[in-house]
């Protein structure tokens, strides 16, 4: 389930808002050579991915009508949340959860099969904020193995690409109570046991790994940096660091540089500046993945989501980027959040 927050955040002396969270049918389409050429110039150039939410035993029309949506925006992958599959691997009756997986595995099928049929590979998301705690460590082995059996089970245009971390303690109160970098340290932890869980498995069994991260992890914001695995840096140059590991290929940081206008010092393509520079650092390995919101909100400034402007200032917006940040060698198109408020914009 997304959440959203926000606050202010100093970048150089402009006082900035940053919005905490997120909200090709061959298996493989995810990846990216390391470092890959950059080529794309436009959004239609770009892979663009957009959450669903909702998870495949969802309501099937509420679904469906939200590939629809992606389609309005030159989707090409679909990222679905499949964070349920941990409640159902811990249902304590063996035969309710045997029969419960197999409910939620051919829902997956069928929703991976319909998004094949319309040229869109689907990945996964998984996570909730208090995954980030110390006795939830265990959670990155439980999805990285349901992944790896589902994938396993599966035809190549029906398995996984990618499998992406949404975990976000910065919207908890205890984030908001001071205790920042600790917080931070224990998100860390969480994704370097994935990394782990990953590396672990035969190469051939390896999909990429994606993990959500708000621009202001770059050290723009608090805290600005964090001391983990013997360095001292910003949150988002460790996850850089975790996912640049030998045998990686399509491993990415997706940014949530929500903003409805591209320029300025509080337009999107100014958030994700830090994110390219030390992607570049690290010879474009990994990828970055630019977020875009078009949700609706009453509780932040309306200018973090595209909902007032619509389908034709966001794919504006997606040319402008592409056209900025398309000689990068880490450039991986978008991810837009989310199919549930793209259906409302089909004809």
């Amino acid at each position: 389930m997304m959440m959203r927050r926000w606050l202010a955040v100093a970048v150089a002396t402009v006082l900035i808002p940053g919005v905490m969270s997120v909200s090709s049918a061959a298996a493989g389409a995810e990846r990216v050579a390391s470092p890959r050429p950059a080529r794309a110039t436009t959004a239609a150039d770009a892979p663009v991915r957009v959450w669903e939410w909702r998870s495949p035993d969802s309501n099937w029309a509420d679904l469906m009508a939200g590939l629809s949506g992606a389609a309005t925006v030159g989707a090409t992958h679909v990222t679905i949340d499949l964070t349920r599959l941990v409640d159902i691997s811990e249902i304590p009756d063996p035969a309710r959860r045997t029969g419960a997986d197999e409910a939620f595995r051919q829902r997956l099928v069928d929703y991976n099969t319909t998004a094949a049929a319309r040229g869109m590979t689907v990945s996964a998301v998984v996570g909730t904020p208090a995954w980030a705690a110390a006795d939830s460590r265990y959670l990155a082995g439980t999805v990285t193995g349901w992944v790896r059996r589902f994938n396993a089970s599966q035809p190549r245009a029906q398995r996984l690409t990618a499998l992406e971390v949404d975990v976000e303690p910065w919207v908890t109160p205890q984030w908001q109570s001071n205790a920042q970098r600790s917080l931070a340290i224990e998100w860390l932890r969480f994704i370097d046991q994935m990394r782990t869980e990953q590396r672990a498995l035969p190469a051939a069994e390896q999909i990429p790994l994606r993990v959500d991260l708000p621009f202001w992890f770059d050290g723009s914001g608090t805290p600005a940096s964090v001391r983990y695995g013997g360095k001292t840096m910003s949150a988002t140059d460790h996850v850089l660091r975790l996912l640049d590991y030998r045998g990686a290929s399509g491993n990415a940081v997706v940014v949530m540089a929500y903003r409805d206008t591209v320029t300025g010092a509080n337009g999107s393509a100014a958030l994700v500046a830090a994110e390219f520079a030390a992607a570049a650092r690290r010879g474009g390995r990994v990828a970055v993945v630019i977020g875009q919101d078009t949700a609706p909100t009453d509780t932040e400034p309306e200018w973090v989501t595209f909902a007032e402007e619509g389908r034709t200032q966001l794919l504006a917006a997606m040319d402008e980027l592409s056209g900025r940040f398309g000689h990068e060698a880490a450039f991986a198109g978008f991810s837009v959040n989310h199919a549930h408020h793209l259906a409302t914009w089909l004809p």
